[in-house]
């Protein structure tokens, strides 16, 4: 018999009109769908509102979805888990709730929560998938749109999914009301899971991960992130990485070993390391999403931004920079010394790889870079403390090498002549014995080509370079770079072959920002490893260096020394050259190291790759391995972290045109301001043309260290005031 339509009380609810009654009844606004859609498709649907009354004027018996507004005032939320790592974790971030919902293939992949106030949608996208994949959204916190207004929707059970044809249903026991919550926790929430994803996604491979683990809490820990969240994001990341044997009991090991030591102020492995194993996008957008990248704002600034307001001094060579016997040794004798340990390893390394010579290098492009150094200590004159470095280290290396000892030359930097001659090769002259010509030795030369170069004065040899005629300059560039010098002086010609010169130097801030002119060209000063110096602690009494027993360390570094000077071609092994990236890619530790950098600080460490790779040679070969590891680049990457931040702390502001340089301190010194009329005829004493001054108030209007004002009613030609810009002096 059919049915009668006389009357409402005779007609049978559909299935979808009982679904939208209990929608109702949550206090939700349902919305109807065409069945096996996702969309609505009735007009000003975002302002329907139906209820008991108008129920069946929308659902009239045929088949259909629903859906419901968000965003409500209610403040309902929907956190929509679209990629299968945020599905895996999401009960580790998401509050507790009564509602949760998905699909036969995607379960669970809807968490409802109300609200307040009324969330606004925010969506979670891997910046590194493709716009339009898939894989691109991890998680979307669905609520009220961009402009604060309802109208956005989700399909919820009893519906049927438009891509799948499976039905949408409740997760079993979770049919009740969603929890309330405040916006705020929930949006941290949210945005934790979806950077624990991201982080999960892109996590280097095995060898490297608990490297990463440590520079992951580190990192954290000192952008002011809780200790509790570091802990779920590290196990979140475990859990993705290690789906089945997370070993949770490592994974808290690895939070409290580094949150010790942060507390305790003891270094900790931390941005610098993680940069380097990390896409440096995935890792800005996930501290960005944790709400972390502010207190890191100085890292990032320095690899974007032109200027900064403020350069704090380098935080401490992290325990991986600490690498093998290197560290070991540093450790040691660190207690017993006032001296810097950032300075003391680089002045081991430095040591280290003058005495393995010039036999073992490592190839880039057509350049072949040995394991001599250049490194400047930066430091006050008496706390400083740079020069009770020389003893901690040269204690040891005078007697693994005695024919080293006589190698090492204090200061002496005075002339290009005199550096090539310490290094020399045989000299010939002509002789004649009955009439006819023979070569006769006149100068045996040097055979040891190994020369190590302690200049505690470096200021003077600054100085020296300004002579006119002086080579010394180009003598440092050519022994950095080849190991070739050639002096070409008339009287007495000098050449040198395979020299091996490392040297380091030490200088006050003082007298190096007088210095810093034509004389520290690009070219001369990228070839240090410039490195900030302070006392590390008071030791009334002198310390017990002399005391300590060496004679198995001495005889183990003296044994491993002896082994790597006949290696020659080091090359890194396949997890390292995946760690330094690839050819014509734009990822991995080289093209980040390769990156611009602004001012003088770029200048001076524009070769930051060359510089990573020696440091990486050396503590390969202290190693006793022939083969580059991605944990010595990591180690080496550290290391440079520390000298760039010097570089940065000690050169910040400065500026490689010498005119703006003398403009800006001109302009900090005139708070009124100056004219360009001043600036020509007081400033530079008329002895700088239009056009360079014009170059330079430009280099420092882009550079947002100046800006110009007009001045009115100056009754002719329109006049402009010039200001420095409020900044807080780098050094």
């Amino acid at each position: 018999m059919a049915c009668s339509m006389s009357g409402p009380h005779l007609a049978l609810p559909s299935p979808a009109a009982t679904a939208a009654e209990s929608w109702i009844k949550r206090g939700c606004w349902p919305v109807p769908i065409p069945s096996r859609e996702k969309k609505p498709v009735l007009d000003a649907w975002q302002h329907l509102r139906i209820t008991h009354e108008n129920l069946d004027l929308y659902f009239n018996g045929a088949a259909q979805n629903i859906g419901v507004l968000l965003g409500d005032d209610n403040g309902l939320a929907d956190v929509d888990l679209d990629s299968k790592e945020a599905l895996l974790i999401a009960s580790e971030f998401l509050p507790d709730t009564g509602l949760i919902f998905g699909h036969k293939s995607k379960p669970a992949s809807h968490y409802f929560y109300r609200t307040d106030p009324p969330i606004i949608t925010r969506q979670f996208k891997d910046p590194l998938a493709a716009k339009k994949n898939d894989q691109a959204m991890i998680v979307e916190l669905r609520g009220r749109k961009s402009d604060n207004t309802v109208g956005l929707q989700t399909v919820v059970p009893p519906s049927i999914h438009r891509d799948t044809g499976e039905p949408i249903t409740f997760e079993p026991g979770y049919d009740r009301d969603p929890a309330k919550v405040k916006a705020r926790d929930l949006g941290a929430a949210v945005s934790t899971l979806a950077a624990t994803v991201l982080l999960a996604r892109h996590w280097p491979k095995e060898g490297l991960r608990h490297h990463a683990f440590l520079a992951l809490a580190g990192t954290l820990a000192r952008s002011g992130v809780e200790a509790g969240v570091i802990l779920a994001l590290h196990r979140g990341i475990y859990r993705v990485l290690w789906p089945t044997n997370a070993d949770f009991t490592a994974c808290a090991s690895e939070i409290n070993t580094t949150l010790e030591k942060e507390k305790a102020g003891s270094p900790t492995t931390a941005f610098s390391t993680l940069s380097g194993l990390l896409n440096p996008v995935v890792l800005k957008k996930a501290l960005e999403w944790l709400n972390a990248s502010q207190g890191l704002a100085h890292v990032y600034d320095r690899r974007g931004p032109d200027t900064w307001d403020s350069i704090p001094y380098p935080q401490p060579i992290g325990a991986v920079g600490f690498h093998g016997i290197a560290g070991e040794y540093i450790r040691l004798v660190e207690p017993h010394t006032e001296a810097d340990p950032n300075f003391m390893l680089l002045y081991f390394l430095c040591a280290a790889g003058n005495v393995i010579g010039r036999g073992p290098h490592v190839r880039a492009g057509g350049d072949q870079h040995s394991a001599n150094l250049y490194v400047c200590a930066v430091g006050s004159t008496s706390s400083g403390r740079k020069g009770s470095a020389t003893a901690p280290v040269e204690i040891l290396f005078r007697t693994v090498d005695n024919k080293w000892s006589a190698r090492i030359q204090a200061g002496g930097l005075s002339s290009g002549e005199g550096l090539v001659y310490a290094v020399r090769d045989p000299t010939y002259s002509r002789e004649e014995t009955d009439g006819r010509y023979r070569e006769v030795e006149s100068d045996p030369g040097v055979l040891d080509k190994r020369l190590f170069v302690r200049q505690s004065e470096f200021h003077g040899a600054l100085q020296n370079m300004k002579r006119n005629g002086n080579n010394l300059s180009a003598m440092i560039r050519d022994g950095w770079d080849r190991g070739e010098l050639n002096s070409m002086t008339k009287n007495s010609p000098l050449h040198a072959t395979n020299a091996h010169i490392s040297i380091v130097a030490s200088i006050t801030p003082e007298e190096l920002r007088r210095s810093l002119a034509d004389e520290i060209d690009n070219g001369f000063a990228n070839r240090f490893l410039w490195c900030c110096s302070k006392r590390s602690k008071y030791l009334p009494s002198g310390g017990r260096l002399f005391d300590l027993d060496l004679t198995d360390f001495r005889n183990r570094f003296g044994l491993r020394l002896d082994q790597v000077k006949k290696y020659t071609d080091i090359r890194r092994d396949p997890e390292a050259e995946e760690l330094w990236g690839r050819d014509n890619s734009n990822r991995g530790m080289y093209a980040e190291l390769c990156r611009e950098r602004p001012g003088l600080f770029g200048a001076v460490t524009a070769r930051a790759a060359p510089q990573v790779l020696r440091l990486a040679l050396i503590l390969a070969l202290l190693d006793g391995k022939d083969l580059i590891s991605a944990t010595h680049l990591t180690a080496a990457r550290e290391i440079w972290r520390y000298c760039e931040e010097s570089a940065r702390f000690i050169f910040g502001e400065k500026l490689q045109n010498p005119i703006a340089n003398e403009i800006l301190n001109a302009l900090r010194s005139a708070p009124t301001g100056l004219t360009r009329k001043h600036i020509f005829e007081q400033v530079l004493g008329k002895h700088k043309s239009k056009d360079e001054i014009i170059d330079a108030l430009a280099e420092l209007e882009r550079r947002s260290l100046a800006r110009r004002e007009p001045v009115p009613n100056t009754g002719g030609r329109p006049a402009e005031l010039w200001f420095a810009e409020t900044k807080n002096s780098a050094c």
